[in-house]
């Protein structure tokens, strides 16, 4: 591919497999690094053309991670139509454009699903039904993660990657620079002597700039409090409090949750242990939210996490606020 970037593109459907996604697109952040990973192409900005937007994304990518469960086939629209039938379907273009751009398209499988064959889908899609599927099961989460990531590196880098567990497998580092016993090094000119004052006072005239332009044109803010983690039955509540200023009403802020373990400060296990909420927060507005988590089986001390995004490429930014619950404890 003519790109360098090295993303990865992960294509799902919000209403039946955004956890899994979420957990996928997390684990690679940690991994790769944020802006190694795009996904949420449905919150993109209103008046942005939908196909330009997917073709620049995937024009960064080298890879797409389509990920499909038991509804990925049969999922309809309000009117009953199957939504793979719907040439403008969200999914159906990203794969179509990746599969068309010659981008490595890797199937997902999660929720026990099973590949489609190639009558089942649109005749864009067909090629999606030869590609060897990948499988990620709730009970061995971590470890098909780790295999998902290693084979990620394969394709990206082009050669035979060790596995995540391997020692050898680090993050990419800088390349070494030479020391001061090395031959090579070479004492700076005195014309490089006297325009270092200058490149420093350039630096800095910049630097007061940037910040001046970032104290005028600071976006839109969003704050968690009152965040709390009660029992009911056999599920917790989570409750929590939304502040934001400078949303027009009908933008909504994405809200993630995820469930820890207080002693190990690791994620719970499984994607039923994290998912999404959302908040039409308006301008100016407080919302209040709930949403509700399964208790973990194995007894422990237990916290939920949450992060909020603004509804502009949700994926892809930073949280506008990171807030954690009270610790709970399980049997």
């Amino acid at each position: 591919m003519a790109s360098d970037s090295e993303r990865v593109f992960i294509s799902y459907r919000r209403d039946e497999s955004a956890g899994y996604a979420g957990w996928i697109a997390d684990s690679f952040e940690e991994y790769f690094g944020e802006d190694k990973v795009f996904r949420d192409i449905d919150s993109l900005e209103p008046g942005l053309d939908f196909s330009e937007a997917i073709e620049r994304a995937l024009e960064s990518s080298e890879v797409l991670l389509a990920v499909i469960g038991k509804h990925w086939l049969t999922a309809t629209d309000a009117a009953g139509q199957r939504r793979l039938e719907n040439p403008d379907d969200f999914v159906r273009v990203e794969i179509a454009t990746a599969l068309k751009r010659n981008i490595r398209v890797i199937p997902v499988l999660v929720q026990g699903a099973s590949m489609p064959s190639a009558d089942e889908v649109p005749e864009d899609l067909a090629p999606l039904t030869r590609r060897n599927a990948f499988e990620l099961h709730d009970t061995s989460w971590r470890d098909d993660i780790r295999r998902l990531i290693t084979v990620i590196e394969r394709v990206i880098k082009g050669t035979s990657a060790a596995t995540p567990d391997d020692p050898e497998v680090k993050r990419p580092s800088k390349k070494q620079t030479a020391t001061p016993d090395d031959s090579e090094v070479k004492r700076p000119s005195k014309k490089l002597i006297w325009l270092a004052p200058v490149g420093i006072l350039m630096l800095v005239v910049i630097a007061t700039l940037y910040g001046l332009y970032q104290m005028i044109n600071s976006g839109p803010d969003g704050t968690f409090s009152h965040v709390t983690f009660d029992p009911s039955g056999a599920e917790f509540n989570v409750n929590y409090q939304v502040t934001t200023e400078g949303y027009r009403a009908g933008e909504k802020c994405e809200v993630r949750w995820t469930v820890y373990d207080d002693k190990t400060r690791e994620k719970f296990p499984g994607p039923k242990f994290q998912g999404q909420a959302y908040v039409d927060p308006g301008r100016y507005w407080t919302k209040y939210g709930t949403f509700k988590v399964p208790f973990p089986e194995e007894p422990g001390d237990y916290y939920v996490k949450l992060k909020l995004f603004p509804p502009d490429k949700s994926g892809e930014s930073k949280p506008l606020d990171v807030e954690k619950s009270e610790t709970k404890q399980i049997g």
